[in-house]
This record gives structure tokens, sequence and C-alpha cells, in this order.
């Protein structure tokens, strides 16, 4: 069927632009290994590849293309890796919320749990303790998150929706 608005009534994207895309990145480091047991137990932590190679070069293209999108980190990543969350912030990426270190959302069991899970991400062990370090140090400031995607995709309907509100 033919579109049958006027051109003045369709809306308009910002510079004549026939489309948005929107990208969004989780996972950050070594967390999801963490929370599995995949991590090798006489491995270090906070020198992933990923974040040391991969993310600098990642972010070098997002500016080349003047790209902006939505990285959903694991709170621990605050306290592991806070350059490389200032970086992502500094180029002007969104933070999201990712969980605490990437616990499958759908298997999280009672409500008190989720509840912890929101506290230590959430509290000066995550979100607050950076936001607190980075006015200390003069960094860039990381607003509150921009969204939730739950590892896995699968939350524990109204109880989490309401816990987020």
């Amino acid at each position: 069927m033919a579109n049958t608005k006027p051109e003045s009534a369709t809306s308009k994207w910002p510079n004549d632009a026939r489309a948005a895309l929107v990208l969004t990145i989780d996972n950050m480091g070594e967390a999801a290994d963490l929370d599995r047991n995949l991590w090798p137990q006489e491995v270090p932590i906070g020198n992933h590849f990923s974040v040391k190679e991969v993310i600098p070069q990642f972010l070098a293209i997002l500016a080349k293309h003047d790209i902006s999108d939505t990285y959903f980190v694991e709170s621990w990543n605050f306290n592991v890796y806070p350059s490389t969350i200032q970086d992502v912030v500094g180029a002007g990426h969104e933070i999201g919320w990712h969980a605490w270190r990437h616990e499958a959302w759908s298997k999280i069991g009672d409500e008190n749990e989720e509840r912890a899970n929101f506290a230590r991400s959430f509290g000066k062990e995550g979100l607050q303790g950076f936001i607190d370090k980075s006015k200390q140090e003069g960094t860039t400031a990381v607003d509150p998150y921009k969204g939730f995607r739950p590892p896995g995709g699968i939350i524990h309907g109204q109880r989490t929706l309401s816990i987020c509100r």
C-alpha cells in the first residue's frame, strides 16, 4: 500500500537521512567467562585482549565514521577496566547496564538475588563507586546507565521491571 501521508506529515531524520542504525555492544573482557567458571584460575584478570586490543581499534573505527553506540557493560568492569570505560565515555558513547558480571538473568533464582545484583551493580562496587572516583580524579563523568540489556535476554517479567523502576 502506498504512503498516503503528505510529505510534510512524514518524520524527517537529521541531515535528510533515510534510515538510522542502532549499534549496541555488550560483554566487556572476561566477565562472562568468570561468571561461567571458564576463566583459567592461573590467568590474571584485567588484561583481556578484547579490552586491550579490540576496543581501542573499534573506538577508532566508530570515530572515523562519526558513529555513536551504547556499550552494555557489566558493572564488575568499572573496577577492572576503568580507563577503558573512560575511553568509551570520552568518545561520546553511552554506557548501558549488563548485570554485575554477566549472570544469566533467567537463572537468577529469586527476588532477593535479583535485588542484590542491582545493589552491587549500582552501588559502591559498581557504578556509584566509579562515578565518585571519576569526580575525585576530574575525569569524564559517566551518566547513569542508558538502559538494561539482561544477559541472555530474558527477565523475570514484572518482578524485574518493578525493580528497574
